[in-house]
C-alpha cells in the first residue's frame, strides 16, 4: 500500500497531457511527411510509364503463296503531359480554369 500513497515522482495529468500533445503532433507532422513522399513516389512511377514509347513498326513477309503486310503505329505524346510546364490535364481538357477561379 505504501507504493500507491507514494507521491514522490508521481507524473502529474498536466504534464501527461502536454507530453501526449506533444506526441500527437509529431506523429501527424510524420504522417503528412510520409503522405506525400508517397505521392512523389507514386508521380515519379505515373510518369515514368506515360514516358514509354510504345511505337512499333514490321515489314510484310511474302512468300509463292501469300503475302502479309507490315504494321505500323507511332505514340504520341499525351497532350497534358510536359515536363516543363506547370499545368493539369483538368486544364488542358477545359475543366478548371487557370486564373484560379473554377
Amino acid at each position: 500500500m505504501r507504493l500507491w500513497r507514494d507521491e514522490s515522482g508521481a507524473v502529474l495529468s498536466a504534464e501527461l497531457i502536454l507530453l501526449l500533445a506533444i506526441v500527437v503532433m509529431a506523429l501527424v507532422v510524420g504522417l503528412k511527411e510520409l503522405q506525400m513522399a508517397v505521392n512523389e513516389e507514386l508521380e515519379d512511377a505515373a510518369t515514368a510509364i506515360g514516358s514509354i514509347d510504345q511505337t512499333y513498326s514490321f515489314g510484310g513477309v511474302t512468300s509463292c503463296c501469300a503475302s502479309h503486310n507490315g504494321s505500323y503505329n507511332n505514340d504520341n505524346r499525351d497532350s497534358c503531359v510536359d515536363t516543363n510546364a506547370i499545368v493539369s490535364c483538368a486544364q488542358v481538357f477545359g475543366n478548371e480554369s487557370t486564373d484560379g477561379n473554377p
